[in-house]
């Protein structure tokens, strides 16, 4: 649980960080709902990552 939760922060400030970029880089508006849908992405996208992880490392374990 606790790897899901810190890759989701992760995926979560990257994503910030790129939708920063956007935003200074004048790609997209400051209000635009973009910003908050990247962050959001990044954030689900994170812990289906750490998820994913998890579950692999659980499964290499047990058959070990």
């Amino acid at each position: 649980m606790g790897r899901m939760i810190g890759t989701a922060i992760v995926g979560m400030l990257f994503a910030g960080f790129i939708a920063i970029d956007l935003m200074v880089f004048g790609v997209v508006g400051l209000d635009s709902p973009v910003l908050v849908v990247a962050l959001v992405v990044g954030l689900l996208g994170g812990g289906l990552g750490g998820w994913a992880v998890n579950r692999r490392r659980g499964r290499a374990l047990a058959t070990s």
